[in-house]
């Protein structure tokens, strides 16, 4: 009876974890070739089409190409910026490098709390915007702060330590000439500075992530878009709230969640460092983790997905079964396959490749603190693994309320100089 429950719940364990990190995937690839050919098949009024908020149903049709290349919108470039003395030069100078009517596009650095020279290097510069406050009460409270007083239609929040190519802007607020359009995702890649397994590692993630992302926006929406770049319209912001975790994710997902649509603009890019090793890198991830589990409580709308069409698949396949199921399945596989290869001699080797690839990944981990490089077959792996014990982490972090809103950020790879 034991090995029965252990054998059907290893299965679904095993097919949880499949599912999440690559069935969606496939899945998401065959409802985007669907969608391509849907005009071929007849199908019934109304099947398979999302629901979309009567507000943004009156805001009319889609413009054509023409409008969207002629749309100039004034722009405000939002940076939040605590105790980043090392990065705001090289930001600053990245910023006046963007491809947009500087007439047009503000640059505001929002520096609460800082406490380093910050402040001081970024009012050396006449055409750029300081919102600073001594007391420090965390990066979205700032954000909170400033966004009435910034003068765009059009919002981009960016990173003090993300580096955008020239026509990141430009091509982001294009896509605002679409009325349904709320949000804009960038694209964020890690720099392959050469010397950090786990920069290798976080960069393969990246690369994997963005192209769910641009197969999550042909379906509908992105799922969430990431705090190094993204825009939304000054008029639907609505100010989050001050404990809030992973505010970017949360911005986004509202939105969409409103019947408007997050789009994706792979062509945008916010390059910056991998962390500065992996012990940085699990302190970030277990924040974000913690974030993620706080943002699926509050989102609790979102669980009646067959309400959001296919947003609401994306929404729990890509992001809450992440955070939610996955870990604790990963790690499940291990005892329940001990329970069944106790019966089932045949089964041994499942667990002991589990095991092993476990132990390899301390192994990774313990090299890595050293400072030395991981095999480039270890990389993926090791990575996979301390994102979700980084998960699991972050759930009991949350579940304590230990997370705290303004924390120590992770310390990164040395700046480098904009191109």
């Amino acid at each position: 009876m034991i090995t029965t429950i252990a054998i059907w719940a290893f299965v679904i364990c095993a097919l949880i974890v499949f599912y999440v990190w690559f069935g969606y995937g496939a899945l998401a690839l065959a409802l985007c070739r669907w969608k391509s050919l849907r005009h071929y098949f007849p199908l019934p009024d109304g099947f398979g089409e999302v629901r979309i908020n009567p507000l943004v149903a009156e805001q009319g049709v889609l413009p054509d190409r023409a409008a969207e290349r002629g749309y100039m919108p004034m722009v405000s470039l939002i940076v939040a910026a605590w105790n980043e003395q090392e990065w705001v030069d090289p930001k600053v100078a990245n910023s006046k490098t963007l491809d947009y009517p500087k007439e047009l596009l503000e640059i505001i650095f929002v520096t609460d709390g800082s406490t380093d020279e910050t402040v001081e290097r970024l009012r050396r510069h006449q055409d750029i915007v300081v919102y600073h406050q001594h007391e420090r009460r965390g990066k979205i409270a700032a954000v909170n702060r400033v966004v009435p007083m910034a003068k765009g239609e059009i919002l981009i929040f960016n990173d003090a330590n993300s580096m955008l190519n020239p026509e990141a802007v430009r091509l982001t607020v294009r896509h605002f000439a679409h009325q349904k359009v709320a949000c804009v995702a960038g694209e964020k890649r890690v720099m392959d500075t050469g010397d950090s397994s786990s920069g290798k590692g976080e960069g393969l993630y990246w690369r994997y992530e963005s192209a769910l992302k641009k197969l999550d926006s042909q379906l509908w929406s992105v799922v969430g878009a990431a705090g190094e770049m993204f825009a939304i319209r000054k008029s639907l912001y609505r100010c989050v709230e001050e404990n809030a975790l992973i505010e970017d994710f949360l911005i986004s997902v509202r939105l969409v969640a409103d019947g408007y649509r997050a789009v994706y603009e792979p062509n945008a890019v916010a390059s910056e460092a991998p962390s500065a090793n992996v012990r940085e890198e699990f302190r970030r991830k277990v924040r974000i983790s913690a974030g993620g589990f706080q943002s699926v409580v509050w989102l609790w709308p979102l669980w009646r997905f067959w309400r959001h069409g296919l947003f609401g698949v994306s929404y729990w396949c890509h992001r809450a079964f992440r955070w939610v199921l996955a870990p604790p399945a990963f790690f499940l596989m291990l005892p329940l396959g001990v329970i069944i290869a106790l019966t089932h001699q045949w089964f041994w080797p499942i667990p002991l490749a589990q095991a092993a690839g476990i132990f390899a990944a301390w192994w990774c981990w313990r090299r890595d603190l050293a400072g030395r490089m991981i095999p480039k077959l270890l990389r993926l792996p090791y990575y996979f693994v301390v994102m979700n014990w980084a998960a699991l982490a972050g759930f009991m972090r949350y579940i304590r309320g230990q997370q705290q809103i303004t924390w120590e950020k992770a310390r990164r790879a040395a700046p480098v100089e904009p191109a």
